[in-house]
């Protein structure tokens, strides 16, 4: 897959490919309506649409959607709030979402702090699920 995706010529057909540039021409209306909706308080729930493919790199593109929010002007604390407690709020689901005594304990460990700058989320040193680490 990534050697497809490194390929000149289809790299040249993205470029010019109309629904690639329609969703180019659309990305600041994206990103200033995520501003007015963020600011005027509307919850924001980070989420995908993308599906399981081979052509999907799990955790790749979020932490390109988290640098987008945050270009759009969202706070790191608002970006991190969008994929952790908001969405579980949205979803009523009361044991997770939140780092609290008695709910289900997932968390990632940075090596730098993400609610400094949101690209920290790339400094991933241990991931717990359940409060048992995922080995790499």
């Amino acid at each position: 897959m990534i050697a497809a995706l490194k390929d000149p010529a289809r790299q040249q057909a993205m470029r010019v490919n109309k629904m690639s540039q329609a969703y180019k021409a659309a990305l600041p209306v994206a990103k200033s309506n995520l501003k007015k909706l963020a600011e005027a308080g509307v919850p924001i729930l980070m989420g995908t649409d993308s599906g399981a493919t081979a052509a999907r790199f799990e955790g790749y593109f979020e932490h390109l959607e988290m640098q987008m929010m945050g270009d759009a002007g969202m706070s790191p604390r608002e970006i991190l709030l969008s994929a952790t407690g908001v969405p579980a709020r949205a979803l009523k689901l009361k044991d997770i979402g939140t780092l609290e005594k008695g709910k289900w304990a997932d968390l990632v460990v940075y090596d730098r702090n993400p609610l400094e700058d949101i690209e920290n989320t790339k400094t991933i040193t241990a991931v717990y699920i359940a409060g048992n680490e995922v080995k790499r």
